[in-house]
């Protein structure tokens, strides 16, 4: 039975690679906006770098643009507009099993001169508009290209400058020092605990990552020096998105990986008149695959894990976009007395533990625009991670017997609601105006069993509270190099009305130019 599993699955992957094989193009596709106000561009010309004849086209009155037969492989897309700066993405990777949709945001120009010069490249230019050092962005594709990365994103973050990770089995990051437990996780503008497999209150790393790189845009990445809209945090930011699935055409992937284990994906419009879409990933631990076709994973301890991330987009309507988000985790592993040996790490003839671990986000994200350069954004939502630990001791005479001397239950649930104001008065100026409350309820509860059979409470504690933070931030271009970044944050902690009020200042300042294009009597 087992050899017969592994032939089905060989034979899976042959089968889908065949599949891919028939269609040799691949179209590119997306939509192009200005970055600050979010109103669409039309006219902007889109150039795919290293074809031959060079493939090109305009966005339409959407804004959107399509780029169909593209050979497969690695190119350099090149997107400019009179009166922007001109933008490059590099090493966009054209595969034949799946379309390139792409979400791209251009910068206007401050200065009106009878010649122009811009800036030619965006690999690392975050998605944040505020940000200003001490920041870079990241892709799906990156993350799923670098060498021991493991299709983690906190892995890929470890081999940034000021960035270590303590050791192969957790993804835990020290950023500049600090201490891991100051990182915090935003996914689509919801605050998410810990998002990784066997995880724990308290903490923001696991083994395992939760995340699917499938289902990530371009995400941004702070080491310091954060824009006002993010607190609670000493140590790091990761600023996640979620894609939204292909509003065109319904596109569906399996693969198998040693880390990932078995995945799922589909996607594909819901309406195309509205373009809405829908998007699904499941993934199961390939431990649990090689368990069952007799695969030794080096221990008798088998980890299982399973996530769902899921994005439905509900395309454009008269009161604004809704987007509803979410993702889903479950962990488990059981260290069994009799189901060691002794080169297990984990072994231990005395007793038998039991561990699990729980993540749940949901979240519906509303976007409206109140007019060509303002907009506001909100996110109602709520999220939830637990954990449970259960140790047995076992007798050492005969017959064998357990009894309970550990227990460990903690949860935490949160509500969330994030909204801003965004606007672009001008060239020069663009304002961020935001509230974030949270309203936390705390479970924890954990005793063990003394010598004497009693046993001793250390936690005990279940109750709410709510914290609640404010911020206003200003992004000022004195001319297309000099810039400066400012703003205020404060927050209040309910528990203790312990609240602090932290200002955000940062200057930068662009020295020479990379790429330059000349435009005649350009005007604001």
């Amino acid at each position: 039975m087992k050899k017969k599993l592994l032939v089905i699955l060989l034979a899976f992957s042959v089968s889908l690679k065949t599949v891919q094989a028939q269609n040799q193009t691949q179209t590119i596709r997306g939509i192009v906006n200005d970055k600050q106000s979010q109103s669409v561009i039309p006219g902007v010309n889109v150039i795919v770098l290293g074809t031959n004849p060079i493939k090109g086209t305009l966005t339409d009155a959407e804004g959107h643009f399509k780029i169909e037969n593209v050979t497969p492989g690695r190119y350099d897309l090149k997107i400019s507009y009179i009166g922007y700066k001109e933008q490059v993405l590099p090493n966009v990777d054209v595969t034949t099993g799946k379309e390139i949709v792409l979400d791209i945001g251009l910068e206007e120009n401050v200065s009106s001169l009878n010649e122009v010069v811009v800036s030619g490249t965006k690999k690392n230019e975050t998605n944040n508009e505020m940000t200003t050092n001490s920041a870079r962005s990241f892709s799906m594709e990156e993350v799923n290209r670098y060498a021991g990365g493991r299709s983690d994103v906190s892995r890929l973050a470890a081999n940034f400058a000021g960035v270590s990770s303590p050791n192969d089995s957790r993804n835990d990051i020290v950023i500049r020092g600090n201490s891991p437990t100051g990182v915090l996780w935003r996914i689509d503008g919801l605050n998410v605990p810990n998002p990784n497999h066997f995880s724990t209150i308290g903490t923001t790393g696991g083994p395992v990552s939760a995340i699917n790189t499938n289902v990530i845009k371009n995400s941004d990445f702070f080491t310091s020096a954060f824009p006002a809209e993010y607190g609670n945090a000493n140590a790091g930011v990761f600023d996640l998105g979620f894609r939204t699935g292909n509003a065109e055409k319904r596109e569906h992937t399996f693969q198998i990986g040693a880390l990932t284990g078995l995945e799922a994906m589909t996607e594909g419009p819901i309406n195309k008149e509205k373009g809405s879409s829908y998007l699904f990933a499941y993934r199961y631990s390939f431990t649990g695959v090689a368990q069952a076709i007799g695969i030794p994973i080096g221990t008798a301890a088998t980890p299982f894990y399973q996530d769902l991330s899921f994005k439905i987009n509900g395309g454009v309507t008269k009161i604004g976009r809704f987007t509803l988000f979410g993702l889903g985790a479950k962990s488990h592993i059981n260290f069994l007395h009799n189901k060691i040996d002794a080169a297990d790490l984990f072994a231990d003839p005395t007793k038998d533990s039991y561990f699990t671990s729980d993540i749940g986000v949901v979240g519906l994200k509303h976007f409206i625009k109140v007019n060509d350069k303002s907009y506001f954004s909100t996110v109602l939502g709520a999220t939830y991670n637990g954990s449970n630990y259960l140790e047995d001791k076992v007798s050492k005479t005969m017959p064998v017997n357990t009894t309970r001397d550990v227990e460990n239950k903690t949860s935490q649930l949160h509500y969330s609601l994030n909204t801003s104001y965004n606007s672009k008065v001008n060239s020069h100026l663009f304002i961020k105006i935001g509230a974030i409350g949270e309203i936390i309820n705390l479970n924890l509860n954990a005793r063990s069993l003394d010598t004497n059979n009693i046993w001793n409470q250390y936690w005990d504690y279940t109750n709410y509270t709510s914290l609640i933070q404010g911020y206003v931030q200003a992004k000022y271009k004195f001319t297309d190099k000099f810039t400066l970044n400012a703003g205020v944050h404060s927050q209040l902690l309910v528990l203790n009305n312990s609240h602090t009020i932290e200002p955000r200042v940062g200057l930068k300042y662009q020295i020479g130019n990379k790429s330059t294009i000349s435009v005649n009597n350009l005007t604001n």
